[in-house]
């Protein structure tokens, strides 16, 4: 009987434990599959995070791309050419400026064709003689050739040749008390400028000398060996010239007329010498 009680007591311990192991390994794999959902949660929010993140970088180039956009649809500035200008026909397609006509800009902007579509590629004889309200030109590259006497007597405070001017007549800027400076394009074939002053591109011929420059000496190289007819016409400030030659090669410079600021001046010469006034030694 006893043993009989003995095989219960083990039989129904046998299934406790049977029982307690079963229950423990459902709440070890309950446990395992909570651990799990907090990282899903996680990768979920980090996705997320990315995304927000995306969008913001891509309003932030959208805003930065918008002034790009609105500088390349900005219009340029339009440059008008003068109106009211006279224009003479050269019977080929071609036209130069022949007056101030209507005109009364201080500023004068030459057009690059006629009102009848001739090409303008010149500046006539005496075109703006005596324009005194006349302080700046716009020339532009289509201008081939600049007349006689074209400026003489204008208001013109500065002036600007381009690469393609070819011929620039006699006495085109004398008398203009108010001009400062006359620059050539460096890459004329025909013209250059030396401190201002025009020359011929070897820099043997002075040709104008801007009659405001107000400088009391001007220097003189070697390479020149003439001095046009009015070159310094008016440019009585000038009291000294130096030269930088000897006295033998300054007297062989051809001096045209209408220079008596030159003749009268105080000659230097490098080696020290001086003449005054030019061509008598001392």
């Amino acid at each position: 009987m006893k043993q009989e009680k003995m095989k219960k007591v083990y039989r129904i311990a046998a299934v406790i434990l049977v029982v307690v192991m079963c229950v423990g390994l459902v709440a070890v794999t309950l446990a395992n599959r909570d651990d799990d959902l907090p990282v899903m949660a996680e990768v979920e929010e980090t996705e997320d995070l990315e995304t927000e993140s995306a969008e913001d970088e891509n309003e932030s180039e959208s805003e930065t791309e918008e002034p790009d956009s609105e500088t390349e649809t900005a219009p340029l500035p339009t440059v008008v050419a003068s109106e009211g200008l006279l224009f003479t026909s050269n019977g080929n397609g071609t036209c130069y400026v022949s007056g101030m006509g209507s005109c009364r800009d201080s500023f004068v902007i030459l057009p690059h064709s006629s009102p009848v579509g001739d090409v303008v590629v010149g500046i006539g004889d005496y075109a703006f003689r005596g324009c005194t309200y006349l302080k700046s030109i716009e020339i532009n590259s289509a201008i081939r050739y600049i007349g006689q006497y074209a400026f003489y007597g204008s208001g013109l405070v500065n002036v600007t040749l381009p690469a393609e001017v070819e011929a620039v007549g006699d006495f085109a800027f004398a008398g203009c008390r108010d001009l400062e400076n006359i620059s050539v394009d460096g890459q004329n074939a025909v013209y250059c400028d030396i401190d201002g002053v025009l020359y011929n591109k070897e820099a043997s011929i002075i040709l104008a000398c801007p009659m405001g420059k107000e400088i009391s000496s001007i220097t003189i190289g070697i390479t020149v060996s003439e001095i046009k007819t009015m070159a310094f016409y008016g440019c009585n400030a000038i009291k000294a010239v130096y030269y930088e030659g000897g006295v033998s090669a300054y007297r062989k410079i051809h001096v045209g007329a209408g220079n008596e600021p030159i003749e009268s001046a105080i000659v230097y010469y490098s080696s020290g010498a001086m003449d005054t006034p030019a061509g008598t030694e001392k």
